[in-house]
């Protein structure tokens, strides 16, 4: 019964991220990009702050079952917020802040790099949480 719960939830992270960078992505050009990235950046720590609030008071058994739903609540406003702001801003704010001659070198780089740390955090993340227990 768990298994169907994960995979609801997942599925609904997923669908929930894809609308918010849908929307993200109709107002992106009406706001001014710092405003935007430090709209992502308030965000990010408010939830992050209490994503780690929640999860301290569940470690503690205070109220478990309200902290792990809290928990999870904070997961999808976190990556809501990622889709509303972030998302659509990581490959727009490079490539304007880059000159038009080292655009596409520029560019190259950051999505060699992106690449690069997305596949250590894919693959490297399970041998070093391993490495922890």
């Amino acid at each position: 019964m768990r298994e169907i719960y994960f995979v609801n939830g997942c599925a609904g992270l997923s669908i929930l991220s894809w609308f918010s960078t849908m929307a993200g992505a109709a107002f992106v050009d009406r706001l001014p990009r710092r405003t935007i990235l430090m709209i992502t950046v308030s965000l990010f720590i408010f939830f992050l702050t209490l994503a780690g609030i929640f999860n301290g008071l569940y470690a503690n058994d205070i109220a478990k079952k309200a902290m792990g739903y809290l928990t999870i609540v904070t997961i999808f406003l976190f990556n809501t917020a990622t889709g509303l702001f972030l998302n659509v801003l990581h490959n727009m704010y490079p490539t304007e802040n880059l000159h038009y001659t080292q655009r596409a070198k520029g560019m190259g780089l950051y999505s060699f790099f992106q690449s690069a740390f997305g596949f250590a955090m894919t693959y490297g993340s399970a041998a070093a949480l391993a490495t922890l227990t």
